[in-house]
């Protein structure tokens, strides 16, 4: 069926539903008197009266229920044009989806879709997306670069598509590192989960679900690179790839400093504590006290108290207001860092998942100048808002005032080069020539 034709047919639907329902009228048909009858008229012998009665008499009694049978037939034909329709569209994205994949070697982010459209693939680093953990028996993880969907116009159906097979990478994630086996954990739940987390998140330029993707996926790539399972158990590897899923869940796309000037609910509710951090561990422990969400319902409850706390801890070190303590406290145990120490590994936690949150700058040029508009997007949108309810602007978001290159290198100087040299020295592999770190 045509999208013309779909469209036809909800408006039989739309007329046939608003109208009431008929009432046949009881008053005989008028019969000539006198004159001449018309062509083909006769007159009325008692047959035939008596045939007119029988079904005007049925039809006064049984019309309303012929009407609605009419009715539902109608919609059940709608509905099956319109599902073959849909059915055919969402095939046709998939098979979209399936070009893209083969497009990853290209050099560019780009490409085009049958609509003529610029759409972005997931660009692989490492070539080995095809094979599942045990085939590749400690190799180098896949890690992908994904552009930003917020920074292009795409179609529905196709951002949709996208977003599942991002939500399907981090399954693999789950599935790559054993963690469903160990901890009995079912794939439909973790499916269930995923699909909620992803609902949770806004469509904001910068703080959406691809960049929880984006941060899962770095994660993942540092727990392979380092062997982190082995270093610190399968337990501590679950609270951090669970961390990097929900640690930015709900975020309304202004930042702290916003929720506390601005007095909002979140900053009254935790008393200007981390408002968002806060918001994001309470939504994340929502969604998980869901029975079809809850994919740590088979972990002992004293396995459950350690990955609350831990996913606590990790997505309150997100805030950027603690960076320079986390720093500071961390280059303290460099020296004498011990994996056996648990106040150390809390310690690296909160710096793993630190990088992993501001690892876009550490990948590829084509990828991190996509994502650095949309943040710097997010920062004007904020600011715009703080000038309209005369709230003091911050200084690094103004538009008026910052620009992409002095922005980037006070980050990349001052924030971003201390932490990844201090978390190198500590996971020496990360310093080694690898694409994508």
């Amino acid at each position: 069926m045509t999208r013309l034709q779909g469209i036809l047919s909800w408006w039989w639907v739309a007329v046939i539903t608003v109208l009431p329902p008929v009432h046949f009228s009881t008053q005989p048909v008028p019969q000539p008197v006198g004159g001449p009858l018309l062509v083909g008229q006769k007159k009325w012998d008692d047959d035939d009266k008596r045939w007119y009665a029988k079904i005007k008499s049925w039809v006064r009694k049984y019309g309303e229920y012929i009407q609605c049978v009419l009715i539902v037939i109608a919609g059940v034909a709608v509905g099956v044009g319109i599902a073959f329709w849909e059915e055919k569209v969402g095939a046709l994205t998939h098979e979209h989806l399936a070009d893209i994949k083969k497009l990853y070697p290209a050099p560019s982010p780009w490409c085009l879709d049958s609509w003529g459209r610029r759409v972005p693939f997931l660009r692989q680093v490492f070539p080995d997306s095809h094979r599942s953990a045990e085939d590749m028996c400690g190799s180098p993880p896949v890690i992908y670069h994904t552009v930003p969907l917020y920074s292009i116009h795409l179609h529905a159906r196709y951002r949709t598509c996208l977003e599942e097979y991002s939500t399907h990478q981090m399954q693999r994630r789950y599935t790559d590192l054993g963690l469903l086996s160990k901890f009995g954990t079912e794939i439909e739940m973790l499916r269930y989960f995923l699909c909620r987390v992803n609902h949770c998140y806004n469509q904001v330029p910068f703080h959406n679900f691809e960049h929880a993707f984006c941060v899962t996926q770095m994660m993942y790539g540092m727990v392979w690179r380092c062997g982190l399972q082995e270093r610190l158990g399968d337990l501590d590897v679950l609270i951090l790839l669970t961390s990097c899923i929900c640690h930015d869940l709900d975020h309304p796309g202004f930042n702290n400093i916003y929720q506390i000037n601005a007095k909002t609910e979140l900053a009254l509710r935790y008393n200007d504590i981390s408002p968002l951090q806060n918001h994001h561990c309470s939504v994340a422990f929502t969604v998980l006290e869901q029975h079809e969400c809850n994919i740590f319902r088979n972990v002992l409850g004293e396995d459950y108290k350690k990955i609350r706390e831990g996913m606590i801890r990790c997505i309150l070190a997100t805030d950027m207001a603690r960076h320079n303590e986390i720093l500071s406290d961390f280059k303290e145990i460099i020296e004498e860092f011990d994996f056996k120490n648990r106040a150390h590994v809390n310690l690296l936690s909160m710096v793993l998942i630190k990088v992993a949150d501001i690892s876009n700058e550490a990948r590829p040029l084509d990828i991190a100048q996509p994502w650095l508009e949309c943040l710097m997007q997010e920062f004007f949108n904020q600011s715009d808002l703080e000038k309209l309810e005369g709230l003091p602007v911050s200084p690094y978001m103004d538009r008026d005032k910052v620009t992409k290159p002095s922005s980037q290198c006070s980050f990349i100087g001052f924030v971003l080069l201390p932490l990844f040299e201090a978390l190198g020295k500590v996971l020496p592999e990360l310093e080694a020539n690898v694409p994508g770190f």
